[in-house]
């Protein structure tokens, strides 16, 4: 790992030299580094369409759009297979074969965008929140720094930190700031730097679906038809192939972030995943809805869903919630967003969860930020991280 970083920081380092061409994309230093989100950004005009990728283990998801005043506006939205052995949680494994596959599926639809930008995830992502003095900007990163050194099992030079003010809160006569810490390794950035490289576009910026999500309710916005509470703790459920993302959400912050190891592979039916992504691909991407079998009968019930394991996913999102709750005697839930690909395949899932867990619980159907010049019935739920990576601020 040593090597391949000191390969990564000698070519970070001849991008920046080249500014005519590349502009700013350049990771700095961990001391200096101020967003995840906009660690490799380059000032874009925002009028210009953008191809956004959400690579999974399972499934990539693109988004060709644009932010505009009142949110994001689709050009194009499409999923396709991720080449077997390419990716792994998070890391790219196999650049060159991800990004054949990548460009063919751009040609097939002419896209022609000559920017892009990256949502991920990854289990190597730590967050952690911390309580610190309140102090001036500069010197709380260096503050941040310390701290994380502490009680991260990292190394840090091996990781880019980015960090959120919650709050500042007066606590024993003394100013204090909630701080949430995130890190992301380096060596996964470097990975998506050499896939930009290899479609030859200009990468705009790098960010975490926690921050993605985030970036979609920082304002007055309109979920499943109706006002969004801003001033609601929200925990938005991403239910992926291999893993569930659990990202709690108040007034346009992110206060917590965790990973379940359990996704939708891990109680539903393989018979449910091969139609996924196959032959449900519009030319336009927009009019995209996977066929899900039959969920009506209790046979159907047991023969698609392991409903055992369904439950030991359920108390997995439980711990999650009573984690977050027992941080703070203020912490509480209000509701519960589920979005995600496997969300399409478990019609009644979000009454299950409401059932269980005593939360209600909905399914993100459509959010009043994301247009699209050519109407449709848009499978959101698949292409929201990447809609929100779009939405920089």
């Amino acid at each position: 790992m040593c090597t391949i970083i000191k390969k990564w920081v000698k070519a970070m380092k001849a991008i920046k030299a080249m500014k005519d061409r590349m502009d700013s994309f350049y990771i700095k230093d961990i001391k200096d580094i101020k967003t995840i989100k906009t660690m490799l950004t380059l000032k874009a005009m925002k009028s210009v369409s953008i191809l956004s990728l959400d690579i999974g283990s399972m499934l990539i998801k693109a988004v060709v759009g644009k932010e505009v005043r009142n949110g994001v506006e689709i050009e194009k939205a499409f999923l396709f297979n991720t080449p077997i052995g390419t990716v792994s949680d998070g890391h790219i494994l196999d650049v060159a074969t991800l990004g054949a596959e990548i460009q063919n599926q751009l040609e097939i639809r002419q896209i022609t965008t000559k920017q892009i930008i990256f949502s991920i995830s990854s289990t190597e992502v730590v967050t952690r929140e911390l309580l610190l003095p309140s102090v001036k900007n500069k010197e709380i990163r260096q503050l941040i720094v310390f701290e994380v050194d502490k009680l991260l099992p990292i190394q840090l030079e091996q990781y880019i930190l980015d960090y959120s003010v919650l709050e500042n809160i007066a606590e024993d006569l003394t100013n204090k700031s909630r701080i949430l810490v995130a890190a992301l390794p380096k060596i996964i950035a470097e990975g998506y730097w050499q896939l930009a490289n290899q479609l030859q576009l200009k990468p705009l910026s790098l960010t975490i679906h926690a921050c993605s999500i985030t970036q979609l309710f920082q304002q007055q916005v309109q979920l499943n038809g109706r006002d969004f509470d801003p001033n609601n703790t929200v925990v938005f459920l991403d239910l992926g192939y291999k893993c569930t993302e659990c990202n709690v959400i108040s007034k346009g912050k992110l206060l917590f972030h965790r990973t379940v190891n359990l996704g939708g592979k891990s109680f539903i039916s393989e018979n449910v995943f091969p139609s996924i992504a196959q032959g449900e691909i519009a030319a336009n991407g927009l009019s995209l809805e996977p066929q899900t079998m039959p969920f009506n009968t209790q046979e159907n019930n047991f023969e698609l869903i392991n409903m055992e394991k369904l439950g030991n996913w359920l108390q997995e999102i439980r711990r999650v919630i009573w984690y977050f709750t027992g941080m703070n005697s203020e912490n509480k839930i209000d509701n519960i967003i589920l979005i995600g690909g496997c969300t399409e395949d478990v019609p009644g899932l979000a009454a299950y969860v409401e059932d269980v867990l005593k939360i209600r619980a909905e399914v993100l159907e459509n959010i009043s930020l994301v247009s699209s010049e050519k109407n449709g019935e848009n499978s959101l739920k698949y292409y929201l991280n990447a809609i929100g990576a779009i939405k920089r601020n």
